[in-house]
């Protein structure tokens, strides 16, 4: 079985395969570049399938415009406070530094996906990126 039989094989049915298809169709839409190359990402976002497929972890905040190279990520549980609220604090948590590029935000329990970017260091604006 080839590498890439196995990718799918390991995703089928589960929630990492849906979070994964949010992932991929968001990066496609921002980028409007829908023969962009994801597999190094998606080998790498395997690796995290735990963290994925664990129901307490709510959102993966990750680095779209590196998806081409891995899947640098972080996750988050729900605390039950407004996603806007949030948004900012997830950012930060994320970037250590000022100058982070915008971070794809999915939300695993709703199946929605949002760009997230700082504009000034208290306002953390996010879009709704619409998948079907």
């Amino acid at each position: 079985m080839g590498k890439r039989e196995m990718i799918v094989e390991s995703l089928e049915g589960k929630r990492t395969e849906r979070v994964w298809h949010l992932i991929e169709k968001a990066v496609k839409k921002i980028t409007g570049n829908k023969d962009i190359d994801l597999t190094d990402g998606k080998e790498e976002y395997i690796e995290h399938e735990e963290d994925i497929n664990n129901e307490s972890n709510r959102y993966v905040v990750l680095e779209h415009h590196n998806l081409t190279d891995g899947f640098y990520s972080q996750f988050f549980d729900d605390s039950g406070k407004d996603l806007k609220d949030r948004a900012g604090t997830m950012y930060d948590s994320y970037y250590s530094y000022d100058d982070g590029e915008p971070l794809l935000l999915v939300d695993m329990k709703e199946g929605k996906c949002y760009l997230v970017d700082r504009v000034v260091k208290t306002r953390y604006p996010i879009k709704e990126i619409k998948v079907k």
